[in-house]
């Protein structure tokens, strides 16, 4: 429906990714707002299905029924993303949060986790909101946020594309690796 508000993650169904985290949280923004819906994109590795148990265990518990969709591997990334209303990235440990930058790109404002990749790309409350792992009072805090102050949602958004152009343009990521490559000759 028009006013719904999506809410999503994309990543691996493994533990680490944080869709425990992310399923406690939606359980609690469900529970207090009724437009709330929510996605989650990924699979679990193959052969290591079994390392997703605990989230379908998870998703059994919370039982969300039609708020809750599970949306599996998908190649339109960026068109996903763009359905969503907030980008919500409880991840463990990141190397390099690719995910947000695509996020950012497509005008979603972000809420992620403290992890080393992710301190790369969000600055905590100027092109995203930052909170701390496993924490899921945090994470419902940020949300909830975003859900409520459309003015502040529309700030990260327009600093989370500024963060785009600035920093992860084609020309900028050449001309980077073009100065590395100058320092090592």
């Amino acid at each position: 429906a028009e006013d719904d508000i999506l809410i999503g993650t994309i990543g691996r169904l493994q533990e680490g990714k944080g869709h425990i985290e992310f399923l406690e949280m939606a359980a609690r923004i469900a529970a207090e707002f009724a437009q709330a819906r929510f996605i989650i994109v990924g699979e679990a590795t193959r052969g290591e299905e079994h390392r997703a148990e605990k989230i379908y265990r998870k998703i059994e518990q919370i039982n969300l029924g039609q708020r809750l969709i599970l949306a599996g591997f998908r190649k339109d990334v960026p068109a996903v993303l763009a359905a969503m209303d907030i980008f919500a990235f409880p991840s463990r440990a990141e190397a390099f949060g690719l995910v947000i930058i695509e996020a950012m790109a497509a005008g979603v404002p972000v809420v992620s986790t403290r992890s080393d990749g992710v301190l790369d790309i969000v600055e905590d409350g100027v092109n995203g909101i930052l909170v701390d792992r496993q924490q899921v009072d945090q994470l419902t805090a940020a949300v909830r946020t975003c859900i409520l102050d459309e003015n502040r949602r529309k700030e990260l958004i327009a600093a989370g594309r500024k963060t785009i152009a600035e920093k992860f343009t084609v020309d900028r990521m050449v001309s980077e690796t073009e100065k590395v490559y100058q320092e090592c000759l």
